[in-house]
C-alpha cells in the first residue's frame, strides 16, 4: 500500500484540527441553546464536544516525564465526554438520566488506567478496556436515539443512529486491528491505521455536533409551530390546532368509528367581564380550561375556539358516552368558584353535542354542535342539548 493511494497525513496536525473544530462547534451549540427558553441537553452536548477536543489536545503533548499523566487525562476526558453526550440526549428528550450507565462509562477508563497503566502496565489491555467503554456508549446512544421526542425530529434521529452504527464498526475494526484481534486482511499499515481512525472519529463527532445543532433548530421551529396552534391564555389548542388534531385523529380512527364534538360556551361571560373586570374573566377562562382538560379524558382534544367558546373532540365515542361526558363537564364547571376580592364568581356552561362521522369535515359537525348549543342557551343555560341528527331513532 503506497502513498499514491493513501496520502501521508500528520496525525498530530489532524488531532489539532479536530480539537479546534470541536471546540468551535461546542461554542456554537452553547450560543444556539442560549436563544431558547428550553435549553435541556444543549449544554451537555457542548461539554461533550469540548471535552473530546481537550482530550485530543492532551494527545499532542510530548513530554516523557508526564506520559502517564497525559494518558490518564486523555482516557478520562474521553469517558466523561461520552457520558455528557448521553446526558444531553436524555435531557433533550425529557427522559430520566440513567446514572448507572453514566457511571459505568466513566468508570471503565478509570479502572483501565489503575490496572493496566499503573499497577500492571499492559498497553494492549488498557486500550481494549477503554475501547469497550466506547462500545457501551455507542450501544446506549443507539438505544436513546431509537425514539425522537417529536415527530419532526425523527429524521435527524435516524441519521444519527446510522452514524452511530458506522462508527461502532469503525471502532471495532480500529481497536481489533491495533491489538491484532482481526485477520491480516483486515489490517492496514500502522501509519494509515491512525489516519483512517482519526478521520472516521472526526466525521462521527461532526455528525453528532451537526445533529445537535439541527435538533436545536428543529426545537425552535416546533416551538414556533406550537405557538401558532396554541391559545396564549389557557394553553389549550386554538382553532388551527384543533383542525390539525382532528386531521390526525381521523387518520388514526377505524373506518367505521364515529367521534363526538362538544361545543361549550360560558354563560353570561360578558357580565363577568363588565362587573369584575377582564383579569377576573381571564381567571374564569383558565379555570374552565383546566377543568375541561382534567375531566374530558386522556384521549380527548380540548380547544378554545373563541372568546368564551370551547370545543372538545371525543374520539371513538357514541352519542350516549358523549352525552354523559358533556353532563360531567357541565356539572364540574358549575361547581367552580373564582374568588375576586370579597365576591365569588360561580360560572356555568352550556353545551351542544353532535356526532362526527368518519369522513365528515370537522366544521360540519361543529356547526350542528353550535346549533345544539344555541338551543341550550335559549332553554335556560347551564344545560346540555344533543343534535337531533344524533338522537337514537
Amino acid at each position: 500500500m503506497n502513498g499514491a493511494v493513501f496520502p501521508a497525513i500528520d496525525t498530530s496536525t489532524l488531532a489539532l484540527a479536530r480539537a479546534i473544530i470541536q471546540l468551535t462547534l461546542a461554542g456554537l451549540i452553547i450560543w444556539t441553546g442560549s436563544r431558547q427558553e428550553q435549553r435541556a441537553g444543549t449544554h451537555w452536548w457542548a461539554a461533550g464536544l469540548a471535552l473530546h477536543g481537550i482530550s485530543l489536545l492532551f494527545y499532542l503533548v510530548r513530554y516523557a516525564p508526564l506520559d502517564s499523566l497525559i494518558t490518564a487525562a486523555n482516557h478520562l476526558t474521553l469517558g466523561v465526554s461520552s457520558a455528557c453526550f448521553l446526558v444531553g440526549f436524555w435531557r433533550f428528550g425529557h427522559r430520566p438520566v440513567r446514572y448507572g450507565l453514566v457511571a459505568l462509562i466513566v468508570a471503565i477508563p478509570a479502572v483501565s488506567l489503575l490496572v493496566w497503566e499503573w499497577w500492571m502496565p499492559i498497553a494492549r489491555w488498557r486500550i481494549l478496556l477503554t475501547a469497550s467503554s466506547q462500545l457501551i456508549f455507542l450501544a446506549v446512544l443507539q438505544a436513546v436515539l431509537a425514539s425522537a421526542p417529536r415527530r419532526e425530529m425523527a429524521g435527524i434521529y435516524r441519521v444519527l443512529r446510522a452514524c452511530t452504527v458506522a462508527y461502532a464498526l469503525l471502532l471495532f475494526w480500529a481497536y481489533g486491528s491495533l491489538v491484532e484481534l482481526l485477520p491480516n486482511a483486515a489490517r492496514v499499515p500502522p501509519g494509515y491505521h491512525g489516519v483512517l481512525f482519526s478521520v472516521g472519529s472526526m466525521l462521527f463527532l461532526l455528525a453528532l455536533a451537526v445533529g445537535a445543532l439541527a435538533l436545536q433548530y428543529a426545537q425552535l421551529a416546533c416551538g414556533h409551530a406550537d405557538q401558532a396552534r396554541t391559545d396564549w391564555l389557557t394553553g389549550l389548542l386554538n382553532r388551527r390546532g384543533l383542525a390539525q388534531a382532528a386531521d390526525e385523529m381521523r387518520a388514526r380512527r377505524a373506518a367505521t368509528s364515529t367521534s363526538a364534538v362538544l361545543a361549550l360556551d360560558i354563560d353570561r361571560f360578558k357580565a363577568v367581564n363588565d362587573r369584575h373586570g377582564h383579569a377576573a374573566g381571564d381567571r374564569v377562562l383558565r379555570m374552565i380550561a383546566w377543568e375541561l382538560t382534567r375531566r374530558a379524558g386522556p384521549e380527548a382534544v380540548v380547544a378554545r375556539v373563541g372568546g368564551e367558546e370551547f370545543q372538545v373532540l371525543l374520539p371513538d365515542t357514541d352519542i350516549g358516552r358523549a352525552n354523559r361526558c358533556a353532563e360531567s363537564l357541565r356539572d364540574a364547571c358549575s361547581r367552580l368558584e373564582v374568588h375576586t376580592g370579597s365576591e365569588v364568581i360561580r360560572p356555568s356552561v352550556s353545551i351542544g353535542v353532535a356526532l362526527l362521522g368518519r369522513d365528515e369535515a370537522l366544521d360540519d359537525a361543529a356547526r350542528r354542535a353550535d346549533a345544539a348549543l344555541y338551543r341550550a342557551k335559549t332553554a335556560g343555560r347551564d344545560r346540555v342539548e344533543i343534535d337531533p341528527a344524533a338522537q337514537p331513532a
